[in-house]
């Protein structure tokens, strides 16, 4: 295969991985919105209880993207050559597990989801050589 085709079909790749990071996102959204239509104690469903704390959520969700995101491009690469180049598959392991669950709890300290905080370490993981 040629070089400029194989580029080619590799950035095809790179795009399909983020319309469906982009579509897992807007998955965690819609997530977020189920508990807030529910009805308040006079029956109404609060417009403006769901325009603020929508607001509220993503402020926290942007900060806490974007943290993760720069941090994990910094750090996770650098990380990762260091633990390729020693070539044990157990510590390999240990270390992708440790930085799943620490993504985590940081996402649930920020307020948002465990479930969250996985997604965005294997977007990150994703990217890494």
């Amino acid at each position: 295969m040629h070089r400029c085709t194989s580029k080619v079909i590799s950035g095809m790749i790179n795009v399909q991985k983020l319309a469906d990071c982009l579509q897992d996102l807007a998955v965690v959204v819609l997530l977020m919105l189920i508990p807030l239509l529910a009805p308040s104690d006079s029956g109404a469903l609060g417009l403006s209880k769901i325009a603020k704390a929508l607001g509220l959520a993503a402020v926290k969700a942007v900060v806490a993207i974007v943290t993760i995101i720069a941090g994990g491009r910094v750090l996770l690469r650098p990380l990762y050559r260091r633990i390729a180049a020693l070539e044990n598959t157990e510590i390999f392991a240990a270390t992708t597990l440790l930085v799943v669950l620490g993504t985590s709890v940081m996402t649930q300290i920020a307020g948002l989801s465990l479930a969250l905080g996985a997604f965005l370490v294997s977007i990150l993981l994703c990217f890494c050589d």
